[in-house]
């Protein structure tokens, strides 16, 4: 809001008021009013803001000991292990992937919920220009190492590792 940035697990409320003005209610902030003169732009605003509040809220009905629990199990390598030891599953990823490049070929890919890395590897190997690995757990900064120490296996591709 104007110069600062509200998260939106900080946003507590939203209200429209009218087809050109609405109040948020943040955390740290409390009431604002927000006005604009572009109706059909701020009614899109609004239908996202409020859909994401709403998806934000359904993840915060977890305990945050459980959220946490499953983050941490993600994060062990002896567990991104085994899902890579199961050839099957592995190799039809790979397939599936490194032998569509014609899909791939320039594209920006994302891998969300990376884990280990592999998918977004194989996309870099199939042609993607752009590789976003998205992964919420530590294992992020693993993907990140393999990623900058195998730059030239990646073929040309770029591989940024998003840690949300």
């Amino acid at each position: 809001l104007g110069e600062s940035q509200v998260a939106l697990a900080d946003v507590r409320g939203v209200a429209l008021l009218s087809p050109r003005f609405l109040t948020l209610q943040a955390k740290e902030i409390g009431h604002v009013g927000i006005r604009c003169d572009d109706e059909a732009a701020f009614a899109r605003l609004v239908a996202e803001l409020t859909r994401r509040k709403a998806d934000y809220e359904r993840f915060e009905q977890y305990d945050q000991s459980s959220v946490q629990s499953y983050f941490q199990y993600y994060a062990k390598l002896g567990n991104q292990q085994n899902m890579l030891q199961d050839t099957t599953r592995t190799t039809l990823y790979r397939d599936a992937i490194v032998l569509n490049p014609t899909d791939f070929a320039g594209a920006k890919v994302m891998d969300v919920g990376a884990g280990s890395g592999i998918l977004s590897f194989f996309s870099c190997q199939a042609g993607a220009a752009t590789v976003y690995a998205v992964e919420a757990s530590s294992a992020a900064e693993t993907v990140r190492a393999l990623a900058d120490a195998n730059k030239s296996n990646l073929r040309g591709a770029e591989a940024r590792v998003v840690n949300k």
